[in-house]
């Protein structure tokens, strides 16, 4: 980019990742890859979250993994019922990163239980595109 800009204060490239990064979610959900699935869908709420961030603020996303410390940067409602879901998703943010808590969790996400995830994770990004004006 040639305004010197990393992309990291562009809503639109975090709009873009997010796309991707749900994509991912339905491709390791079809593989078999349950716990992967759920990490793409944090990765799609992260993202579209910072992208939430930089429309509010006119700054660069800041870096971090928390979601609902993203919800409230973005001005998004806590009170609203997709808040849950972020919150159970901003919890899930460090098992599915470090080997010694995959074992634990990974069997509680079933293909059924992953799918619903990446469901949720569609709606919910949605939601955050269309508060932005998207």
């Amino acid at each position: 980019m040639s305004d010197g800009s990393t992309g990291r204060d562009k809503p639109q490239a975090w709009i873009d990742g997010a796309d991707e990064a749900l994509r991912i979610a339905e491709q390791q959900l079809d593989s078999g890859r349950h716990l992967w699935a759920i990490f793409f869908c944090h990765l799609t709420i992260e993202k579209m979250l910072k992208a939430a961030v930089i429309n509010r603020t006119g700054e660069a996303a800041p870096k971090t993994h928390n979601l609902r410390y993203l919800t409230g940067l973005a001005g998004m409602p806590t009170d609203h019922p997709h808040f849950e879901f972020i919150s159970k998703l901003s919890d899930l943010s460090v098992p599915t990163r470090y080997p010694e808590d995959l074992m634990e969790i990974g069997a509680a996400f079933t293909k059924d239980v992953a799918k619903q995830y990446t469901l949720k994770a569609r709606e919910v990004m949605t939601w955050i595109g269309t508060r932005i004006g998207l």
